[in-house]
């Protein structure tokens, strides 16, 4: 292709003709999207979710992917908005944006007990929004909202010596728990540096909730239970697992181990973790670290529904 043989007239013909396009396949992406959502495909083919699905299998970078998602979700309560996207008068980036503000915002009405946004309230939003520049749109999306208003994009960016930039905005509530913490653990910290403190934060945290190679060695040995941990009478069979079950299978799996049968992808997400029966519980499955494995709860929740299903 040599551009350069052709007349300026055409040039501005063709690119925009090309921008029309553009803007008609982003509409069937957010569409195929939608669509491989609502057949659980990502899941079937190990990915944890939809997002991991369209970097990992369609190439998009993170923020490309989380921007066509959010759009898609926007396109659910308010469908005019798909016209504004492929019209070019609402841009792909005002889209995520206002579907993000939707969200915290009614996040933050469910947990306040008020009424949610209706889709008359949205679909204003998204009209008064149409027709301005990214940062115009979001300008006037938190002015409507300002109580979901990003006071800092939380982002992380590497910097030298394989160290993290991280960045994100604390709430009041947030700011005045790590100054005690830091006036609490000042003999280990005397500077009060933050990045000295979230270390320490995480090796009290990992320490609490890492799985102990202790107990995972001895599944046999005898635990001191509380009421809440007693075990069940004998001849009862229920769903508890013992601690030193538990550990065994969190210190082998580590990660949601579902495997799709055809590529042989494993998920190996990390995220809301749940234990799950090989061999089904209702199908006389026994408690044992042999039987258990972890699942992530996407992966759990999709299993229980095609169980569900066959049954």
């Amino acid at each position: 292709m040599n551009l350069k043989l052709k007349s300026n007239k055409n040039l501005l013909q063709e690119i925009k003709h090309l921008a029309t396009q553009e803007r008609d396949l982003l509409m069937q992406v957010l569409h195929y999207l939608r669509e491989i959502e609502l057949r659980k495909l990502h899941l079937s083919m190990g990915y944890p979710d939809l997002y991991v699905f369209a970097q990992k299998e369609l190439g998009y970078s993170n923020g490309a992917a989380y921007r066509r998602i959010a759009a898609m979700r926007l396109l659910e309560s308010v469908p005019e908005a798909g016209e504004k996207l492929q019209s070019g008068e609402l841009h792909l980036e005002s889209a995520s944006a206002a579907q993000s503000a939707f969200r915290k915002e009614d996040l933050r009405r469910r947990n306040a007990g008020e009424i949610q946004l209706t889709k008359q309230e949205k679909s204003e939003i998204i009209k008064d929004m149409s027709g301005k520049s990214t940062r115009q749109a979001e300008h006037l999306l938190f002015e409507k909202l300002p109580e979901v208003a990003p006071l800092a994009e939380e982002k992380m960016r590497p910097l030298a010596d394989q160290k993290t930039l991280i960045q994100f905005a604390a709430t009041p509530e947030l700011m005045e728990k790590l100054e005690e913490l830091k006036n609490l653990m000042a003999h280990q910290n005397y500077d009060g540096r933050m990045d000295v403190l979230v270390e320490k934060l995480a090796d009290l945290a990992l320490q609490k909730w890492r799985p102990k190679v202790s107990n995972a060695q001895e599944p046999q040995k005898t635990e001191a239970k509380t009421p809440a941990q007693k075990s069940p009478a004998p001849g009862v069979r229920t769903r508890y697992i013992s601690t030193a079950v538990k550990e065994a299978v969190k210190l082998r799996d580590q990660a949601c181990t579902y495997r799709d049968p055809k590529s042989g992808r494993v998920c190996g997400s990390k995220h809301g973790l749940q234990f799950d029966h090989i061999q089904a519980f209702s199908q006389d499955g026994p408690n044992t670290a042999e039987n258990l494995t972890l699942l992530c709860g996407a992966h759990n929740r999709w299993k229980a529904e095609l169980e569900g299903l066959v049954r």
